[in-house]
């Protein structure tokens, strides 16, 4: 028997090939995370319109989690297919939601480490689907408390700078916690910026 992991690949491979078979095997997942993206997978790939349907059963999946930072971070998946495939207002409505669950979500290290992988998914496209999710994330990078808040924060202003470097720059001056503020000078100084990472792509 399969266990969430393979199930996930398997519906990956199925996605662009036979998306009938793939969404019946990602269905079939019951941990949430797993479930999630094998059936974001298939969204991404569906043929027809019943992708924003499918897009939004990954969502809602995610948001059973009771890990408050996995129905954050698995979110990142469905939005991203629902921005390359056009639906855009779709993806907003999830983002909005998943911005208070973020709040919930106790360590902050964790908090800001949901919402680097959300920025991930929604920074390639406008300001208006990646400027929320960069303002909560900074918010859960003050007061430093976390390893993690520093060098989750460090990504996020490198793939910003890479985006907007003025606007970097701006919010740099306005970062009262000192350690963060050395980290987003360093990333402005130097101009080392960073790419988004990929949420899907075509099986061999």
């Amino acid at each position: 028997m399969l266990n969430p992991t393979q199930m996930r690949g398997r519906a990956e491979r199925l996605a662009e090939t036979d998306p009938v078979e793939a969404l019946r095997v990602a269905r079939s997942i019951r941990d949430p995370w797993y479930g999630c993206q094998a059936i974001s997978w298939v969204g991404r790939y569906w043929p027809n319109r019943g992708f924003t349907e499918i897009l939004q059963e990954a969502a809602d999946l995610a948001a059973f989690s009771d890990n408050p930072y996995s129905a954050v971070a698995c979110v990142a998946w469905p939005v991203r297919a629902l921005l390359e495939r056009g639906s855009a207002e779709a993806a907003n409505a999830i983002i909005r939601r998943a911005i208070p669950t973020a709040q919930t979500i106790e360590n902050q290290g964790g908090r800001s480490e949901a919402l680097l992988l959300l920025l991930h998914a929604v920074l390639p496209y406008e300001d208006r689907q990646w400027r929320p999710v960069l303002d909560e994330l900074i918010k859960a990078s003050e007061p430093v408390r976390s390893w993690r808040q520093p060098r989750n924060f460090q990504f996020a202003w490198r793939l910003i700078w890479a985006k907007d470097p003025e606007l970097t720059s701006e919010l740099t001056v306005l970062i009262s916690d000192r350690t963060l503020r050395k980290v987003a000078e360093k990333v402005v100084e130097t101009g080392l910026g960073g790419l988004p990472r990929p949420f899907f792509w075509q099986q061999k």
